[in-house]
């Protein structure tokens, strides 16, 4: 479903996929893994900003995943993510223009603890954003945890804005420079989102894209 946040789109949609129990236990495995070694120079403020040099989406056995989790884990990319970011791209594009080169994509993940929140930020070297919601704690106040994102232009009855409350298999999508923020959650369980970047395909993102060496980029 597109809505309109002026003057790009929206994507909002609830994913009938059923394993999202298996894409949680394989990003709780690697933050135990992996305590203290995450983005600190994040804008998440006491959660676990994860960033590795390979999306978790794109976990092989190879990379310590069981065989089951690695077939689970492409087809949600596979049958469920990359053909909504092209549903997006071709929204997108259609409003702003066709790219000049082709895109790639980067995934990384985020847990979000108790009173764990995000800064307002853009990822503004990047065309557009999907944050996808794996796990969501039940909160008391209607807007905790929510996403929060803005529109970037100053109309004549000020700047918009839509929140987005936390649903398991939610996926959001929206111009990458358009500024966002998470509001912080109260519950013991954790929130956990994957965000994925989609952008030019430019030979400089291989070697300056938070602070990693992208190894495996895919055409979107």
């Amino acid at each position: 479903m597109f809505k309109t946040l002026f003057p790009s789109v929206i994507f909002d949609e609830v994913l009938n996929f059923k394993h999202n129990d298996v894409i949680e236990k394989v990003i709780k495995d690697i933050q135990r893994k992996n305590i203290g070694k995450d983005d600190k120079k994040s804008y998440t403020l006491d959660g676990f900003d994860w960033k590795s040099e390979k999306a978790v989406f794109d976990l092989t056995e190879k990379d310590g995943v069981t065989k089951l989790q690695a077939k689970i884990l492409k087809d949600f990319k596979d049958n469920f993510l990359l053909p909504k970011l092209n549903d997006y791209k071709n929204e997108f594009t259609f409003i702003h223009g066709t790219p000049r080169v082709k895109l790639a994509y980067k995934s990384w993940f985020v847990v979000y603890k108790k009173k764990s929140q995000q800064e307002l930020h853009t990822h503004g070297d990047s065309m557009f954003t999907s944050v996808y919601f794996v796990k969501t704690p039940d909160t008391k106040n209607i807007h905790e945890g929510k996403l929060v994102i803005y529109n970037n232009v100053n109309e004549y009855s000020g700047i918009r804005r839509i929140l987005v409350k936390p649903r398991p298999g939610r996926l959001v999508i929206f111009p990458s420079n358009y500024p966002h923020n998470v509001f912080p959650h109260h519950s013991n369980k954790d929130r956990i989102v994957v965000i994925t970047d989609v952008k030019e395909k430019k030979a400089e993102w291989y070697t300056n894209y938070y602070h990693q060496l992208i190894q495996e980029c895919y055409q979107v």
